[in-house]
């Protein structure tokens, strides 16, 4: 298999079409056209783009901004885009290096640890967020995979506390607490509303924590005590808005509800968002290191409910030599891990209409060097499950140079697959 490639460029890293700046008002892309590097180029140079960016700059200048550590999954509302910094991985795991440096930051007012689900039933665990669901079949059967690597039994094991997505998050936020004198709230999503409700609240002060919780008895998510039955026998336990003593949360969620309404203002309308938000089946994977939502950076795909899944590269806070963001082995089979999980998925269900990740079609690596995101697409083509999603129709992978939400170099990679092996890998511009 052999692929042309486009290259977009402000250097002379591989080659040499500038693109015009766009007009907001102009179509720059349908959900019927395919994702390609000059796409994304048009719409993050986008005059919507640019006002997006401006804006983020602006409430992260003020101390405005909020954390929201959650799931890649692409159904999950991400609301209040120019407001809102997103930290997301497969259910919401993995360390908390990176999004210690980023809740500790001066824009940072609050951090809400999110997780989601689909319908409530009433005694029973939330459902529908696949890493949780991932956990919970590892956890029946006994095959934990504790080993290093690229494989996802590995990343769960290590980085998903829990099975039951609403205490991964209790259990996150717990640890995020003690890092910072912010305020931490843990809250459920349902996905397929957009509906939040507020669980608990934890504030610490100097060294005191405290925390305000719906939860009647926490015996019932530690260990043993663990009793779905009793924890949901009214639903997501939730606080009521008017009792929450944190008013920079409650002020958060209030401004959420308005966010939302605004989104829904008619029946129909919510009826055609939960339609749309059945199935997780993204149309993009983004690989980021960027801290600014899609919603920022690529605006008219974003739109689009549930078109982009994006995971939040982990690397290390040290500078390689040339003084780029440093990405150790460890942080590239956990970057793999979740890749898997999307790609495995793509590959198998291409071509079966509403099956997850059915129309996955474009991966986008952005990183804040050009030649470090290159060197990421190449490895990342060597793993078996991106062969067998290469080796598919309509398949491309996009690399980008991102700093401060601006991509300024972008590319399509061309491959030559023989044998069921990367023989070559080009550019040409």
């Amino acid at each position: 298999m052999k692929s042309e490639i486009l290259y977009y460029s402000h250097n002379d890293l591989g080659g040499g079409l500038d693109l015009p700046k766009q007009e907001a008002q102009e179509t720059l892309w349908t959900p019927e056209q395919p994702i390609t590097a000059e796409v994304i180029w048009r719409i993050n140079h986008s005059d919507r783009a640019e006002n997006n960016r401006q804006d983020f700059n602006a409430n992260k200048r003020a101390g405005k901004m909020r954390l929201v550590k959650g799931c890649i999954d692409a159904r999950r509302l991400r609301a209040m885009a120019t407001k809102t910094m997103f930290y997301d991985t497969i259910a919401g795991g993995g360390d908390l290096q990176t999004v210690t440096r980023m809740i500790n930051n001066n824009g940072i007012e609050l951090v809400d640890v999110e997780s989601h689900h689909g319908p409530e039933i009433i005694g029973e665990s939330p459902t529908e967020c696949g890493g949780r669901d991932a956990k919970a079949k590892q956890v029946l059967s006994g095959n934990i995979d504790a080993t290093r690597g690229n494989n996802l039994d590995a990343y769960i094991t290590k980085d998903v506390k829990h099975h039951d997505a609403v205490i991964q998050a209790y259990l996150t936020a717990s640890a995020v607490a003690k890092l910072t004198e912010k305020p931490v709230a843990v809250t459920a999503q349902n996905h397929r509303t957009g509906e939040k409700k507020l669980i608990a609240v934890m504030h610490k002060k100097g060294r005191d924590l405290s925390i305000q919780t719906a939860i009647p008895d926490l015996s019932l998510i530690y260990g043993d005590g663990y009793i779905p039955e009793e924890l949901y026998a009214e639903g997501i336990p939730s606080l009521n808005l008017k009792d929450v003593q944190s008013d920079t949360v409650r002020a958060y969620l209030e401004e959420y509800d308005d966010y939302l309404r605004s989104l829904q203002p008619t029946q129909a309308k919510r009826e055609e968002y939960r339609r749309t938000h059945t199935v997780h089946d993204p149309l993009l994977m983004t690989l980021t290191t960027d801290i600014r939502s899609s919603g920022i950076t690529k605006p008219h795909i974003f739109d689009v409910p549930g078109s982009i899944v994006r995971l939040s590269a982990p690397r290390s806070r040290k500078l390689d030599a040339n003084q780029h963001v440093r990405f150790t082995s460890e942080d590239k089979e956990k970057a793999w891990a979740q890749g898997r999980y999307v790609i495995s998925h793509a590959a198998e269900n291409s071509g079966k209409p509403k099956m997850p990740f059915s129309s996955t079609k474009t991966v986008f690596i952005a990183t804040p060097n050009m030649e470090q995101a290159i060197d990421l697409a190449s490895e990342l083509a060597t793993q078996d499950f991106m062969l067998r999603w290469l080796l598919q129709e309509d398949k491309k992978v996009i690399v980008g140079q991102m700093q401060a939400g601006y991509i300024n170099d972008i590319a399509e990679m061309a491959y030559d697959i023989s044998y069921g092996r990367i023989t070559n890998i080009q550019f040409r511009g």
